[in-house]
């Protein structure tokens, strides 16, 4: 299948439809009161750019389990008829740990996903992040030693990766040999469970396993609770107080812009469809 290569002006919809999507998730959370932050690189071009990395080409967000519920609740009734909620209840073939918000009429189809039954559209990302004891006790690491066994499995099982290098596809077939005993549905419903076992204990620690590193995704909770409004590409969205510590702990001098070889677009694409310009 061949890839997409995105050109400036399709880069500048896409994150224009991606905009549409986030004021979308911003009014619902703000009228439930619900909170949430910009994460991962999203917040990085938040504090950076005041909007994008330039060459970025989608949003994160962060959410706590118990808001992230509610919205997953409140999100397929209050949406927009532009908008698609898709989680694993919505999208019954769409199996990952966190949920998008999906722009209808559109196509941004991604090559591990491409055989999927799903709606492909252009999206935001919302990560649930849930509560863990001190992340350095034994419980702690394996609560995420079990967590990546499921994940693995149901990845491994998930995943179109056919274009991909051998030796990914070798990993691929080993892994369906050995998670031959469950069905994806069940490897995504054990994961959950492993990733909300210390959920309604009152822990300050949080995780968010959704992410790019589980390993390094630990915060505290009041990281999610003492949040401020930010500009971004003439916006206000919200990001936890303390963002700058936040982002030198994961990414160092983050302000620095990496090199040029680095500057470009993440996701593998196989189609797109931008829709109508106007809407």
């Amino acid at each position: 299948m061949k890839k997409y290569i995105l050109s400036p002006a399709e880069l500048k919809q896409i994150q224009d439809l991606e905009i549409g999507a986030m004021c979308e998730l911003d009014r619902i959370c703000r009228k439930y009161n619900l909170k949430y932050t910009l994460a991962g690189g999203t917040l990085l071009g938040a504090l950076r750019h005041d909007g994008f990395i330039p060459w970025d080409d989608d949003m994160d967000v962060n959410m706590l389990r118990s808001d992230f519920l509610k919205l997953r609740e409140i999100a397929p009734k209050e949406l927009r008829q532009r908008y698609f909620y898709q989680s694993s209840q919505t999208d019954p073939e769409y199996l990952y740990f966190f949920d998008k918000i999906r722009i209808n009429d559109t196509t941004f189809k991604e090559a591990v996903l491409a055989d999927k039954k799903i709606h492909h559209g252009v999206y935001i990302d919302i990560f649930p992040v849930d509560d863990i004891l001190d992340a350095n006790s034994q419980q702690a690491q394996d609560q995420l030693k079990e967590f990546k066994h499921w994940r693995s499995g149901l990845m491994g099982k998930y995943l179109d990766i056919k274009n991909r290098p051998v030796s990914v596809q070798l990993k691929q077939a080993l892994l369906k040999l050995l998670y031959l005993p469950y069905s994806t549905k069940e490897l995504l419903a054990r994961a959950e469970k492993t990733i909300q076992k210390y959920n309604n204990r009152q822990l300050t620690t949080v995780r968010c396993f959704c992410g790019t590193d589980v390993d390094k995704e630990v915060l505290l909770k009041s990281d999610y609770e003492n949040i401020v409004e930010h500009d971004f590409a003439g916006h206000k969205f919200f990001i936890p107080q303390n963002a700058d510590a936040l982002l030198r702990q994961k990414y160092g001098d983050y302000l620095k812009l990496p090199p040029k070889d680095q500057q470009k677009t993440q996701h593998d694409l196989v189609a797109l469809d931008l829709g109508d310009k106007d809407e």
